[in-house]
This record gives C-alpha cells, sequence and structure tokens, in this order.
C-alpha cells in the first residue's frame, strides 16, 4: 500500500467554494456594521451619561442633610457635615450647567476648598434638559435629565430620579 499525503484536487476545489460563500457573506455584512457602529456607539455613550449621572447624584443625595436650589447656570448644591471626623468637615456638593461643553457639572468642597470638578453626563444639549426639585416636607431631590447625541442618528433618552436626604443627626454635645 502507497501511503498518500496531501489534499486531492476535489478537496481543494471544495474548500475554495466554501471559502468563498463565507468570504461573501461577510463583505455583504460589512455596509450593515458601518452603519449601525455610529447608533451603537452614540447609544452607549447616552447610557453611560445617565448612569454616571445616577451614581453621582445618589451618593451626594444620600450623603446630604440639606438641598438649596440655586439660580441659573446652578441647579442646586447638597451640603453635609462628617460628626466622626475631628475637626468636623463640612461637605458642599454643587451641580451646574455649563453651555461650552454641553454637560451637567459636579463641583465638590471640602470645608471651602474644591476638591474635585468634572462633568457627570457630557451630552446634555441645553440648560432646560436638567430639572432639579425639593420637596423639604418628604425630605427628596428629584432630577429629570435628558442626554442627546446630535447627527445622523441621532439619539435621546431622558431619566426620572429620586433620592432621599439622610436625616440631619444632632449634633454632638462638647
Amino acid at each position: 500500500m502507497r501511503s498518500e499525503k496531501g489534499f486531492t484536487l476535489l478537496e481543494v476545489v471544495l474548500a475554495l467554494i466554501i471559502g468563498s460563500m463565507l468570504l461573501t457573506v461577510l463583505v455583504g455584512a460589512m455596509p450593515a456594521v458601518v452603519r449601525i457602529f455610529p447608533q451603537v456607539s452614540n447609544t452607549l455613550d447616552i447610557q453611560h451619561d445617565l448612569q454616571m449621572s445616577r451614581q453621582w447624584l445618589a451618593r451626594d443625595a444620600h450623603s446630604a442633610q440639606t438641598f438649596e436650589p440655586l439660580p441659573s447656570p446652578a441647579y442646586g448644591r447638597f451640603e453635609w457635615s462628617d460628626y466622626s471626623s475631628t475637626p468636623t468637615t463640612h461637605y458642599t456638593v454643587t451641580y451646574s450647567y455649563n453651555s461650552e461643553r454641553d454637560s451637567l457639572v459636579r463641583r465638590a468642597e471640602s470645608d471651602g476648598e474644591i476638591q474635585s470638578r468634572n462633568d457627570v453626563a457630557s451630552n446634555v444639549l441645553d440648560e432646560q434638559d436638567v430639572e432639579f426639585n425639593y420637596s423639604s416636607v418628604q425630605q427628596t431631590v428629584s432630577v429629570n435629565i435628558a442626554v442627546a447625541k446630535a447627527g445622523d442618528e441621532a439619539l435621546s433618552r431622558s431619566a426620572s430620579l429620586i433620592f432621599h436626604l439622610r436625616p440631619v443627626p444632632e449634633e454632638p454635645r462638647e
């Protein structure tokens, strides 16, 4: 018996036919992928903005003992004190609109010194796309936020969020 190595002509032709069919399908799908990519990218950007806004606002509202609505372009200020530190540390977080960058901005201060300033949503197209409302009776802050991406595949999403402020503890006695 003779041992044969290699492929027969029939096997090579079948492999070429199958490969060319797969290549035809892949090349045909490329325009759809190129068309869909910007829409998927915009959707992810918008969802990221809403998620980041929700996380920062929840963190600040749940820490805060008070909320004060502010005049435009600011929306409001959360404030609280940390009595566990010595001396007591006072925190202030202000939310405002930056028209140059179309963004919702969070500015955090500790005892009057700026600790950070960051965009929590970078696709807020207009100052009226964010609204803060405060209920002193229920000690809640509700926030309505709309974010959008312009372009060929314009997209927008909005969220309505409600946060409870933490109760104000009695100040420690000295």
